[in-house]
Formats: C-alpha cells, structure tokens, sequence
C-alpha cells in the first residue's frame, strides 16, 4: 500500500513537473522566433544606415577634393559648381528620406526591444534550470517524498508566480513587436530564416556523411597495405646496408 502511494504521489509530481517545463519551453520557443525576426530586421537597418552614412562620407570627401583640386589644376568653374551642385542635393536628399523613415530612431527602438527579449529569456531560462533538479533520479525517494513534496509545493508557488509575470511581460513585448513588424516583413523574414537554417543543416549532414569516408579510407586495407609495402621496402634497404658493410669489413680483413 506504501508503494502505491508513492507511486501515485510521484505520477502527480511528474505531471505537475512536465507541464511547468512544457509551458515554459513553448513561451522560450516563441519568444526565440520573434527575436530572431527582430535580429534580421535590425541587421537590415544597420546595413541601410551605414550606406547612408558611407556614401555621405564618400561623396563629401570628394567634393572637398575636386574643390582642393582646382588651386593646383586648371579646371572649369562650371565643373566644380555642377560637381558641387550634385553632391550637395545628394546629401541633402538621402538625409531627409533616412530623416523621413526615421531609421535612426526605429534602429535604437527595435535595439532596445531586443534587449528586452533577451532579459525575458533570461528569465525563462532560470525557471528552467531551477526545475531541472527535479527530474534527477533519486532526487525524490521513499525517505525524502513528504519533504521533496513539500518543497515542491513552494516552488511550484514560485514557478506559477513568475509565469504569470512573464506573461505580462511577453504581451507587452509583443505588442512593440506588432509594431515594428509587419505582416509583409514577418513572412519575409520567416521564409529567409528557414531557407538559412535547411542550408546549416545540409552542411552539417554533409560533413556527417563525410566524416566516415575519411575515418575509413585511413583504415583501409589499401592504406594498411602501402604503409606495410613501404616498412618492408625500408627494412630491405637496411638489410642491404648492413650486408653490404659486412661484405666490405670482410674485404678489408682478408
């Protein structure tokens, strides 16, 4: 009777258990999907920013150039005002249309978000490790089970606490996700991260399937037979050698 109860005292434990891990590991899952979505959006506005940036740059130093240029060069006036003309609206145009999209602010926002994602993961995290004991074996045994049990119940206390946090978190989060990415961008940037990650994962079976060809070609009876073709070949020159000097002590002793 003593074995039965606790059996079923650990069946309940283990369900408890199994549903704080599975409703944290699908919120962590979630929040991974989305930040990673983040991480791309963010990636493209850096690059978009930093051509901005690199081309302002690039252009200005040129005009400074071709201004510097004409004190040593004959050149046309018209040249170094037109030259002038074009690269001033150039500069003025990119500026306001990375003003007008505001990518600058919308770059530091989507940083911002994805640290907050980051500290929330963390937080899932640690719940998880926390739980993690609890699943040893022996952890919980006939002379621990009301004491594991009561501790259990304290830290299921935490762990419902805290989930109800997270969540609270998460819907904030998400909403500020909801409005830096749209619906167009979203399915981009989810097609681009599937096609990513079959590539790694076409690499990685390419090299699991090349690792046993290598290991076994080393070990082949060919590669066995050359190494004993070429012991052999130096152990004939050496018996040749050491014959050969016999031969020539013999010689000079006779």
């Amino acid at each position: 009777m003593e074995d039965k109860t606790f059996e079923e005292k650990i069946e309940i434990f283990e369900n408890e258990r199994v549903g704080c891990v599975t409703t944290h590991s699908e919120l962590l899952k979630t929040c991974k999907e989305n930040k990673r979505l983040l991480d791309m959006n963010y990636g493209d506005l850096y690059y978009y920013i930093v051509c901005i940036q690199t081309s302002v740059i690039l252009f200005s130093t040129i005009s400074a150039f071709i201004q510097a240029l004409g004190n040593f060069i004959s050149m046309p006036s018209q040249v170094q005002s037109i030259s002038s003309l074009i690269i001033s609206t150039y500069i003025t145009l990119i500026l306001s249309l990375s003003k007008f999209f505001k990518l600058d602010e919308r770059k530091e926002s989507v940083h911002n978000l994805r640290e907050k994602f980051a500290e929330l993961h963390n937080k899932i995290r640690y719940r998880l490790d926390c739980l993690k004991p609890w699943k040893s074996i022996g952890y919980i045994n006939k002379n621990n089970i009301d004491q594991k049990l009561q501790k259990w119940e304290d830290e299921k206390k935490l762990v419902y606490n805290d989930y109800f946090k997270i969540v609270e978190t998460k819907e904030t989060l998400f909403m500020d996700f909801e409005r830096f990415i749209d619906t167009k961008q979203r399915y981009k940037y989810t097609l681009l991260e599937r096609e990513l990650s079959s590539n790694y994962k076409r690499q990685l079976d390419i090299i699991e399937e090349l690792t046993p060809v290598m290991t076994q070609s080393n070990h082949s009876p060919l590669a066995l037979t050359n190494n004993t073709n070429i012991n052999s070949s130096v152990s004939n020159s050496e018996s040749d050698t050491i014959q050969s000097e016999s031969n020539n002590i013999q010689e000079n002793n006779v």
